[in-house]
C-alpha cells in the first residue's frame, strides 16, 4: 500500500506542476496582452 500511496503522490505532484506551469503561461500572456493594449493607446 505504501508504494501505491507514493505513486499517487507522484502523479498528483506532476499534475499540479503541469497545471501551475499552464497557469503561469496564461497569466504571462494576459499581462503581456494588457501591456500591449496600453502601449497602443
Amino acid at each position: 500500500m505504501k508504494k501505491v500511496r507514493e505513486f499517487n503522490g507522484l502523479v498528483t505532484e506532476s499534475l499540479t506542476g503541469m497545471n501551475f506551469y499552464r497557469v503561469s503561461i496564461l497569466s504571462t500572456k494576459v499581462s503581456r496582452g494588457i501591456a500591449d493594449s496600453e502601449d497602443g493607446q
